[in-house]
């Protein structure tokens, strides 16, 4: 599990039990050493990336900060030679354009 994907849910957890399950299986992901934490370099590989979508994307800043989870995710995912599973083909296609990462939509 990628922290970066922890941070999602947990912004979209609509209750308390949601939540309370989330905190069981970030420890449980923890507990087996499962939760992969971006490094430094994951951000600076992210942000020179976001710079390369938005320059043959013409995106703006808006555009470029919604990406920002998905490009950390392809990152480390990356690094670890971890699979990434979206239902985002549209932007995880465009991420691939600049850095090759296991990803299939699913």
């Amino acid at each position: 599990m990628n922290a970066v994907v922890s941070e999602e849910l947990y912004a979209g957890a609509s209750d308390a039990k949601a939540r309370k399950l989330l905190a069981k299986m970030e420890k449980d992901f923890e507990k087996v050493k499962r939760l992969i934490v971006p490094l430094q370099s994951d951000w600076a590989n992210a942000g020179q990336l976001l710079n390369k979508l938005a320059k043959r994307y013409g995106f703006e800043h808006i555009g470029r900060s919604r990406l920002v989870n998905d490009v950390l995710i392809a990152m480390t995912a990356a690094r670890t030679g971890t699979m990434v599973l979206t239902e985002n083909a549209r932007d995880f296609s465009r991420i691939e354009e600049f850095r090759k990462f296991k990803w299939k939509v699913g």
